[in-house]
């Protein structure tokens, strides 16, 4: 659908921010290094890529703040049940990054990588 709407308006390309669907259980791997990993075949690891890649995406870059989402203890506690105050360490549900706990300012921050994909449209 938005390479044809890229096609129509007269676009030459289309930029997507892509998600790896598997991140989330290698989140001590930098995302570069987790994108040269392989599958059994050689394909690159990650399935939702991957797809992309098979469907003509080329990966343009790494967005390290592709997602920025900063609150209080209070409003993390609201959100995901979990007592900032009693944890030093929290990795949001299905979450790609580990939140970065700030006790002085009883504050939090999640920063999610994604990867910046092209698709060119001929």
């Amino acid at each position: 659908m938005a390479k044809w709407l890229a096609k129509s308006n007269g676009l030459p390309l289309v930029v997507a921010p892509v998600r790896p669907t598997r991140k989330q259980e290698f989140l001590d791997t930098p995302m570069d290094a987790y994108l040269k990993m392989t599958d059994e075949r050689g394909r690159i690891f990650d399935p939702w890529i991957r797809t992309h890649l098979e469907l003509g995406a080329e990966l343009l870059n790494i967005c390290q703040n592709s997602v920025v989402i900063t609150a209080s203890f209070k409003r993390w506690k609201l959100w995901l049940g979990v007592d900032l105050d009693k944890t030093e360490e929290f990795t949001p549900p299905l979450g790609l990054a580990k939140l970065e706990v700030d006790p002085a300012n009883r504050r939090a921050t999640y920063r999610e990588p994604n990867v910046w994909m092209r698709y060119r449209v001929s």
